[in-house]
């Protein structure tokens, strides 16, 4: 293999690493925290909101949320303290750009598709930008299809 196309083969993988990425963490948080947490069954986005908010980041962060519902299709995620900073200082040349607190954003939209629902988050306030606190605004786009066919539903 000549290297020019070692190099586009390691290229063309990598460029499929952060969605398989984002997709497989979403997937693994989701099994996780549904076998580990005996959380009661969420009848609408806004219980799945306040399950996300206090149970999940407590469990996977050990940290507490704030939940704001904004709408019956929006919620923000507010943290107080954020564990991903606790080693960070950004670099003068990035502080604009570069948000770490992003990777949340990707888990919970990941996390919240694999449970129906299609979802658009935005990171609001971020704390290494000088903000007070980190808020995630999570607003609701799609419900999907439950995706188990006919022989898997109940009557």
């Amino acid at each position: 293999m000549s290297k020019s196309s070692a190099s586009t083969n390691g290229a063309a993988l990598w460029a499929k690493t952060p969605k398989a990425n984002a997709e497989l963490f979403s997937l693994k948080f989701v099994d996780e925290f549904l076998a580990k947490s005996n959380a009661a069954h969420c009848r609408s986005l806004q219980d799945t909101a306040q399950v996300l908010g206090r149970t999940a980041f407590k469990m996977f962060l050990g940290i507490d949320c704030d939940v704001q519902i904004l709408s019956p299709t929006t919620f923000s995620l507010i943290m107080q303290e954020n564990p991903l900073y606790l080693f960070v200082e950004l670099p003068e040349n990035y502080k604009e750009t570069l948000q770490y607190a992003i990777l949340y954003c990707g888990i919970i939209r990941g996390a919240l598709e694999m449970l129906n629902y299609k979802v658009e988050c935005t990171l609001v306030k971020n704390i290494l930008k000088g903000d007070d606190v980190d808020e995630i605004k999570v607003e609701l786009k799609q419900i999907l299809q439950d995706g188990a066919g006919d022989d898997y539903k109940e009557d």
